[in-house]
């Protein structure tokens, strides 16, 4: 998506979620999260804040109290998903119009961050699944109840290094390229009629015999 990067990785217990964004200016990088019922569970406050959309209300900051990853987690069905999104982000919550045929508003919260190299980074562990997240560089820690994934991006794809063994993941998805013609210049258009025989010439005076 031009300057926009996006990785995500699958695991049994996890999904890593990886947006990334190549400017040469500065630049807003925003991901919202959409989860029913999902409350943030670190330990930190709450403050009155702004967003530019017309259809956002009832806009607040977190201001997380430690330095770990702030985590939001949700209940459904009885599923739980929590979502652990790195340190030094914004965190805003909100309320936006519900889902089309309800006049329900429904509260969501948003990621974002400005920088010209800018990042996100968020984990969606199910159940009890994720424990921790860190980012050190470029690289990505993920505590798990077997041990610690260590997450890399490289030159060909995506490194995975864990209790379970060494991964390589295969390498970034290009992006397709549009179908140019090999000719593109115009052809001309030619113009077919019939010319009749006639043994005299007409006079070509302009009148219906001619």
């Amino acid at each position: 998506w031009g300057p926009l990067t996006r990785t995500v990785v699958s695991t049994p217990g996890y999904l890593l979620d990886v947006l990334e964004l190549n400017a040469s200016s500065e630049r807003l990088l925003e991901l919202p999260w959409h989860l029913d019922g999902a409350e943030v569970v670190s330990a930190g406050s709450w403050d009155v804040a702004s967003c530019d959309n017309p259809f956002v209300t009832d806009v607040a900051a977190f201001h997380p109290s430690g330095d770990g990853a702030v985590v939001l987690r949700a209940e459904s069905a009885g599923r739980r998903v929590a979502v652990h999104l790195a340190p030094g982000t914004e965190l805003l919550r909100g309320e936006v119009p519900g889902a089309p045929g309800s006049a329900e508003r429904r509260t969501f919260h948003l990621q974002r961050t400005r920088a010209s190299g800018a990042r996100l980074v968020a984990v969606i562990g199910f159940g009890e699944g994720v424990r921790a997240l860190r980012v050190s560089g470029s690289a990505i820690e993920v505590d798990t109840p077997d041990g610690t994934d260590v997450h890399a991006p490289t030159t060909e794809g995506w490194d995975v290094d864990g209790p379970q063994g060494f991964r390589k993941l295969g390498g970034i998805r290009g992006k397709p390229q549009e179908f140019v013609p090999l000719v593109t210049r115009p052809r001309p258009v030619r113009e077919h009629g019939t010319a009749t025989f006639t043994a005299a010439p007409p006079p070509l005076d302009g009148s219906l015999s001619g």
